[in-house]
């Protein structure tokens, strides 16, 4: 079973990207061009607010990684981590069962408790 891609921008894609030694190397237009030093390929990110999840996973899998990797990786990067590839899959085994709960969406105010309203003293 796949993991469910985050919407992510072109910025947060190229953060990820770089945490796992990827390079940018050049804006062209509005692609952000990446490369990595023991890898043939390169990664041409667009530089938009809202990367489609379909070209998400095209340059996911062209670097490589799983999904489940990738979304490791943006976990330990919102986290203001740097690690390897490495890292995410050990992040991965780890938190297996854990990640949708770390990237589901935060409590209703249904679901919050409930706080006493206390005076403020004047």
């Amino acid at each position: 079973m796949g993991s469910a891609l985050p919407v992510m921008s072109g910025r947060e894609v190229v953060r990820v990207f770089e945490s796992l030694g990827w390079e940018a190397v050049r804006q062209t237009g509005s692609h952000i061009i990446m490369t990595k030093d023991e890898e043939m390929v390169t990664l041409s990110i667009p530089d938009h607010r809202e990367v489609a999840k379909g070209t998400l996973r095209s340059l996911i899998r062209t670097a490589g990684l799983t999904v489940e990797e990738f979304v490791a990786a943006k976990q330990l990067v919102d986290c203001g981590l740097k690690h390897s590839r490495a890292d995410a899959t050990d992040f991965c085994a780890l938190f297996q069962g854990y990640l949708p709960l770390l990237i589901s969406p935060p409590p209703t105010k249904k679901n919050k408790p409930h706080r006493k309203s206390v005076p403020v003293a004047r």
